[in-house]
Protein backbone atom coordinates (compact mmCIF):
# COMPACT_ATOMS: atom_id res chain seq x y z
CA UNK A 1 0.00 0.00 0.00
CA UNK A 2 1.14 3.50 -0.77
CA UNK A 3 1.64 6.00 2.05
CA UNK A 4 0.96 8.85 -0.36
CA UNK A 5 -1.98 8.07 -2.68
CA UNK A 6 -2.74 10.47 -5.54
CA UNK A 7 -6.46 10.57 -4.75
CA UNK A 8 -8.49 9.76 -1.66
CA UNK A 9 -12.23 9.06 -1.87
CA UNK A 10 -14.08 8.91 1.44
CA UNK A 11 -17.19 6.72 1.53
CA UNK A 12 -19.19 8.41 4.28
CA UNK A 13 -21.80 6.82 6.53
CA UNK A 14 -24.80 9.20 6.72
CA UNK A 15 -27.22 7.14 8.80
CA UNK A 16 -27.40 4.03 10.95
CA UNK A 17 -28.15 0.85 9.00
CA UNK A 18 -30.52 -0.43 11.72
CA UNK A 19 -32.44 2.52 13.19
CA UNK A 20 -31.84 5.20 10.53
CA UNK A 21 -30.38 7.74 13.02
CA UNK A 22 -28.29 10.47 11.35
CA UNK A 23 -24.51 10.00 11.72
CA UNK A 24 -23.48 13.10 9.75
CA UNK A 25 -22.18 14.97 12.83
CA UNK A 26 -20.38 11.93 14.31
CA UNK A 27 -16.61 11.62 13.78
CA UNK A 28 -15.46 8.26 12.43
CA UNK A 29 -13.71 5.90 14.88
CA UNK A 30 -11.41 4.67 12.10
CA UNK A 31 -11.23 4.05 8.36
CA UNK A 32 -10.94 0.76 6.50
CA UNK A 33 -8.54 1.41 3.64
CA UNK A 34 -8.43 -0.28 0.24
CA UNK A 35 -6.28 0.95 -2.63
CA UNK A 36 -6.53 0.55 -6.39
CA UNK A 37 -3.33 0.81 -8.44
CA UNK A 38 -3.99 1.74 -12.05
CA UNK A 39 -2.30 3.33 -15.04
CA UNK A 40 -3.31 6.94 -15.77
CA UNK A 41 -5.24 7.73 -18.93
CA UNK A 42 -3.00 7.96 -21.97
CA UNK A 43 -3.43 11.06 -24.11
CA UNK A 44 -2.20 11.28 -27.67
CA UNK A 45 0.22 14.14 -28.31
CA UNK A 46 0.09 15.53 -31.85
CA UNK A 47 3.02 17.63 -33.01
CA UNK A 48 2.51 19.65 -36.17
CA UNK A 49 5.55 20.57 -38.23
CA UNK A 50 5.24 23.60 -40.51
CA UNK A 51 7.82 24.39 -43.16
CA UNK A 52 7.78 28.01 -44.19
CA UNK A 53 7.73 28.95 -47.85
CA UNK A 54 9.21 32.36 -48.63
CA UNK A 55 9.90 34.15 -51.87
CA UNK A 56 13.21 35.99 -52.20
CA UNK A 57 12.54 39.68 -52.94
CA UNK A 58 15.70 39.89 -55.04
CA UNK A 59 15.72 36.78 -57.29
CA UNK A 60 12.05 35.72 -56.77
CA UNK A 61 13.02 32.10 -55.90
CA UNK A 62 10.68 30.23 -53.52
CA UNK A 63 12.61 28.86 -50.53
CA UNK A 64 11.16 26.16 -48.27
CA UNK A 65 12.06 25.30 -44.68
CA UNK A 66 13.52 21.83 -44.08
CA UNK A 67 11.60 19.21 -42.09
CA UNK A 68 13.50 17.05 -39.58
CA UNK A 69 14.74 13.63 -40.76
CA UNK A 70 11.95 11.08 -40.91
CA UNK A 71 9.16 13.64 -41.36
CA UNK A 72 8.37 12.75 -44.97
CA UNK A 73 4.56 12.26 -45.11
CA UNK A 74 1.57 14.37 -44.11
CA UNK A 75 0.86 12.09 -41.11
CA UNK A 76 3.05 9.47 -39.42
CA UNK A 77 3.22 7.53 -36.18
CA UNK A 78 5.92 8.38 -33.69
CA UNK A 79 8.42 5.97 -32.17
CA UNK A 80 6.40 5.36 -28.99
CA UNK A 81 3.27 4.35 -30.94
CA UNK A 82 5.40 1.95 -33.00
CA UNK A 83 6.98 0.49 -29.85
CA UNK A 84 3.59 -0.13 -28.20
CA UNK A 85 2.30 -1.72 -31.42
CA UNK A 86 5.23 -4.14 -31.55
CA UNK A 87 4.83 -4.96 -27.85
CA UNK A 88 1.10 -5.70 -28.20
CA UNK A 89 1.42 -7.85 -31.34
CA UNK A 90 4.66 -9.71 -30.58
CA UNK A 91 4.71 -10.10 -26.79
CA UNK A 92 1.01 -10.01 -25.90
CA UNK A 93 0.04 -11.82 -29.13
CA UNK A 94 -2.84 -9.43 -29.89
CA UNK A 95 -3.75 -9.83 -33.58
CA UNK A 96 -3.78 -6.86 -35.96
CA UNK A 97 -7.48 -7.33 -36.69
Amino acid sequence: MSDNPDEIIVHAVDKCDICGESLQDISPERHIIRQVVDIPEVKVKIIEHRAEVKKCPKCRRKNTGKFPDGITNSVRYGGKVKAVSVYLTQYQMIPFK
